[in-house]
């Protein structure tokens, strides 16, 4: 039930998400949504058994941890030049699927060593470093504003 409802809410964040991007700084929006994230993942692992909390919090989370992937693949369009867009961003994304099977692994074997709290306790470090990676990158290009290349004769 939990994968629905942070889903859903994933999902209905994103529209509004998708049409602030190109308006406002990612950085900023991307560190406002790792410090919610890192408060979600500590109510999460203060909440214990009281589910309606936990499923607020879990909805809440929609935004505040699976929102970020549309936001970072908007930042990284960002840092590479047109020139190199694409493949920056395949790798990106690439680097990104692999972090997401070994986080699974690790986040069950989290889960056996510290029950939920301290699973949702050791998933808020990730989000403090992803944090402090966008603090440090320096936007190079804008993303909204192409440069044009001339057709190959």
């Amino acid at each position: 039930m939990g994968t629905v409802v942070v889903n859903t809410a994933f999902i209905l964040f994103a529209i509004p998400l998708s049409f602030s991007l190109p308006k406002v700084d990612a950085r900023r929006i991307l560190l406002a949504m790792f410090g919610l994230g890192v408060a979600l993942c500590i109510g999460l692992a203060k909440s214990g058994e009281n589910w309606t909390m936990v499923f607020i919090l879990i909805a809440a989370s929609g935004f505040g941890i699976g929102g970020q992937q549309i936001a970072l693949n908007y930042l990284v369009s960002g840092i590479y030049p047109a020139e190199l867009r694409a493949t920056g961003t395949g790798w990106t994304i690439g680097i990104g699927r692999t972090g997401a099977i070994i986080g699974s692994a690790a986040g069950g074997w989290l889960l056996q060593l510290g029950g939920p709290s301290g699973y949702y306790l050791a998933l808020a470090m990730p989000l403090v470093v992803a944090a402090l990676a966008v603090a440090i990158i320096q936007m190079r290009h804008t993303p909204t504003r192409s440069r044009s290349v001339s057709a190959a004769h």
